[in-house]
């Protein structure tokens, strides 16, 4: 840097001078609260989630909201990937709801960034949420 400090153009001195300084670290944001009730309906700071948060992906927000539901009655506990690939697809073979099952996970955390504090975890094929303290189950 020094080098370039020495040959470069005046004016680029505050430019080098920059580069050289770290960044600040940002501060995070006032904590966002989350409150889910049972049957689905999210809030985010006493606001409704948006309904065009659900259209995720390719499976559909009928199936992400159906897929959320289901971890939320289990909540807290976790539900195993076979019931639950059979319980939102009960008409496909196994493989192919696994398939789907697999999808609709990536979808559902693209949903889940929209709800701070609500994240799932998948462990040991069982799929369940987890909440962070700004979040909490009505």
């Amino acid at each position: 840097m020094t080098v370039a400090r020495e040959h470069a153009p005046a004016e680029f001195a505050d430019f080098a001078d920059r580069l050289l300084v770290a960044p600040s670290t940002p501060r995070p944001g006032p904590e966002r609260h989350v409150v889910v009730s049972r049957d689905g309906t999210v809030t985010v700071d006493g606001q409704p989630l948006d309904e065009s948060t659900w259209r995720q992906g390719r499976s559909g927000s009928g199936v992400l909201r159906r897929y959320f539901r289901a971890l939320l009655s289990a909540y807290p506990a976790a539900l195993a990937r076979d019931e639950l690939a059979d319980l939102l697809w009960p008409e496909s073979e196994g493989d192919k709801a696994v398939r789907n099952l697999y999808d609709a996970t990536k979808d559902l955390r693209r949903v889940l960034v929209a709800m701070p504090g609500v994240q799932l975890r998948v462990t040991e094929q069982t799929y369940g949420l987890v909440l962070a303290s700004s979040a909490r189950v009505h």
